[in-house]
């Protein structure tokens, strides 16, 4: 095809004297394979190459200088050249480590690679395709490859039109063979190549590029360069009066991609003098951002180029916005490295500004519907579809094809705190102050970005997620909202991880416990006159005293308490009933029932013909039966893993009384971890570190693709 074009063009006879020493310019803007948009062909310049020693053109020489921030011998080895040029015996010039000199182009000095003036025909072989900053790139910007990387960077000083329509007055371009195969008509470093199949020959830059705009649908005045170029005598953007050849016309025109996302990402950018390489790296990075599902609530400028040196702003990408509070440092920041910068920078303001919001709603134990009907709302405009509140009034998504072999994700809605309690976030020394934003609205709002994430994702794993917002965990819950949880779910449950507490620890045992109101009572009567009556208050002292001399609680470690007493109305009458709560926990079961049996021994011991002492149950979290072990240390030693990743730090086995007690006592694997670092647990003064906040939100993404494991977007909506 390449050298059809080129007989059809008579390339030879336009350049005549077979001694003339030929500079050939392909677009190697960075190292990546032509198949991805970015760079010339190799097989478009072999076949130049080609027709030119067969019409006894021997002095050639390919020239190219990559951006700023990439190094052209890379691209030389990636993209075919090196091999190209050892074949065919042609010099070949990286332009980066090229002396310049300085030449006047139309009233502009500018500092030109010294290649480029030791040649007596240039022939352009630009890839067309679009550019961020330009909108397009093909002839005329394209010799800007052969400038010194400091002109490079000046040239954007100047802001790049001005200096680009100069440099056609530089660099004179004999022949422009335009590689229109499958260029990158979004992005100048490729990524997203657009199946053309068609080569353009030129003579004119400047018509060559107004062609481009034309095909592209964009007018002339779009690009300013080229109406600049013409102005200074370089070419002419005469479509009407051009003669314009078309060999082997396709029946059917091809379909261009949408054009204009490039300039609604452009406007997410404050973009001062930057560099192509930075810029260049930049859209493409907002695009995989805004494909995903980032950039919906996304309101910040990302500020790029030389012209932040020295300033203070919020949020920069490139050496440049050192002085900025959040920064991406490099020269340039690869794509890779701006996506996953700008990725952590939204995640961490979302989870933030979701702590914040969560912190400042009352969600006493029994009082979270508040709560519960802000997160409903909230992951459905995240795309969570069919989330529901189940009958105990947690908030839940399923994120899975099949209802087996299930994660369960659970963090709770309630904290300690009453509905009269002042809720107020404070910032101050680098700590987020708030009642309950610890235990556990921090690791809820982690938990729920997890599930954003997967939302965002676009696919739904075969054996996936269900994400549990759940109420009751706190004080007297008795945990009613994972008890409903694991009621639903508990036969497609293969294990669960529970985000509550500080991530100091892997909770991996259950810390069971039995809670009871003890009420007991007497005749009572006069403190004076009914003297020697059993007194209520007495008799329940005598009780406390014989639950607290418990001994012989077999192998486990067993706790008791009594929590608080109430009992008589004056000071002078013998009391006829006292109450008190009591609690016992143990992680062992077999304690547990030990504990039950000496509770039951003492109550029966206490009563006689005057005194009776009952017993109500208020709460029951049972320990672990029948977990397999195995499958259990798998679980925790994962969840261990990803927690020392963010931490460094040795992280140790715990028992915790938590949502996971439910799973647990059913035989699933289950653990519980905290997701930030803080302290101050159930007090007015409880905290988070603001630092954890971004690894916060890390783990629970982490633990989401641990569980969801290797599966793969294979369903037919995929």
């Amino acid at each position: 095809m390449t050298e059809r074009l080129l007989q059809e063009a008579d390339l030879a006879g336009m350049i005549g004297d077979r001694e003339k020493r030929i500079g050939i310019k392909p677009n190697l803007v960075s190292a990546s394979p032509a198949s991805e948009g970015g760079t010339t062909h190799p097989e478009v310049v072999e076949g130049l190459i080609r027709y030119l020693q067969r019409h006894g053109f021997y002095n050639l020489a390919i020239m190219e200088g990559s951006w700023v921030g990439g190094r052209t011998e890379e691209a030389f080895e990636v993209c075919g050249y090196r091999e190209l040029a050892e074949r065919f015996h042609v010099e070949l010039i990286d332009a980066q480590k090229e002396k310049s000199v300085t030449k006047d182009c139309g009233g502009m000095e500018l500092h030109i690679c010294r290649c480029a003036e030791h040649v007596d025909f240039m022939i352009n072989v630009p890839v067309l395709k679009g550019h961020c900053q330009t909108r397009i790139t093909c002839a005329l910007k394209n010799m800007k490859g052969l400038l010194p990387n400091g002109e490079k960077r000046r040239f954007h000083a100047m802001g790049l039109h001005r200096p680009i329509a100069h440099l056609a007055l530089g660099i004179r371009q004999d022949f422009i063979l335009v590689d229109n195969i499958c260029g990158d008509l979004s992005f100048e470093d490729g990524g997203n190549p657009t199946e053309m199949n068609r080569l353009l020959a030129a003579a004119d830059p400047v018509l060559c590029d107004a062609y481009v705009c034309r095909f592209l649908h964009y007018q002339t005045r779009d690009v300013p360069y080229i109406g600049m170029a013409e102005t200074l005598g370089a070419g002419s953007s005469d479509l009407d009066r051009a003669v314009i050849r078309e060999l082997n016309k396709p029946e059917h025109a091809a379909e261009l991609p949408e054009l204009g996302r490039v300039l609604k990402l452009a406007e997410m950018a404050e973009e001062v003098e930057s560099c192509s390489a930075c810029y260049g790296y930049l859209i493409p990075a907002l695009d995989m951002l805004e494909k995903e599902g980032f950039l919906k609530n996304f309101k910040e400028k990302v500020c790029i180029g030389q012209g932040f040196r020295g300033k203070n702003g919020v949020l920069g990408v490139g050496r440049c916005t050192a002085g900025f509070t959040h920064h991406l440092d490099g020269c340039p920041p690869t794509e890779q490295e701006m996506y996953e910068f700008l990725k952590d920078y939204i995640m961490e303001t979302e989870t933030r500004r979701l702590i914040c919001d969560l912190a400042c709603i009352p969600a006493a134990a029994g009082q979270e519907q508040k709560r519960a009907d802000y997160i409903k709302a909230w992951l459905q405009r995240q795309g969570a579809e069919n989330v529901y509140e189940d009958q105990a009034g947690n908030i839940c998504w399923l994120w899975s094809r099949k209802k087996e072999h299930l994660t369960v994700f659970t963090a709770h809605m309630d904290t300690v705190f009453s509905e009269d309690t002042r809720l107020q976030i404070r910032e101050e020394d680098g700590r987020l102050y708030c009642p309950g934003i610890g235990d556990d609205t921090a690791n809820l709002a982690c938990m729920l970005m997890a599930a954003a994430e997967a939302a965002r994702s676009g696919w739904i794993p075969e054996h996936g997620i269900l994400f549990a917002a759940t109420v009751g965990e706190e004080g007297l819950g008795n945990l009613k909202g994972s008890r409903q949880i694991f009621k639903d779910y508990g036969y497609a449950a293969d294990q669960a991880v529970c985000f509550d507490l500080y991530r100091e620890a892997v909770y991996c045992r259950a810390v069971g416990s039995a809670r009871y109101e003890v009420r007991v009572r007497t005749p009572g009567g006069h403190s004076y006159e009914d003297f020697g009556r059993k007194n209520a208050i007495a008799e329940a002292a005598r009780l406390i005293t014989r639950l607290y001399e418990n001994e012989g609680r077999g192998s486990g470690k067993a706790t008791w308490n009594v929590g608080t007493i109430r009992g008589g109305t004056v000071i002078n009458a013998i009391a006829s009933e006292a109450v008190f709560t009591y609690e016992y926990r143990s992680e062992d079961s077999g304690c547990m029932d030990e504990m039950e049996q000496r509770f039951r021994k003492a109550l029966d011991e206490t009563q006689d013909g005057d005194v009776s002492a009952e017993a109500t149950c208020i709460g029951i979290r049972p320990c672990a039966r029948g977990v397999d072990g195995q499958r259990q240390k798998e679980l925790a030693d994962s969840c261990r893993r990803i927690l020392r990743k963010y931490t460094e730090r040795e992280i140790p086995d715990k028992a915790a009384s938590t949502d996971a007690n439910i799973p647990l006592s059913m035989g699933i694997p289950a653990v519980c971890i905290g997701t930030v670092a803080g302290a101050g647990l159930h007090t007015l003064e409880e905290y988070i570190e603001l630092d954890s906040i971004r690894q916060g939100f890390k783990i629970t993404g982490d633990v989401l693709r641990m569980c969801v494991g290797e599966q793969r977007k294979e369903s037919p909506q995929d």
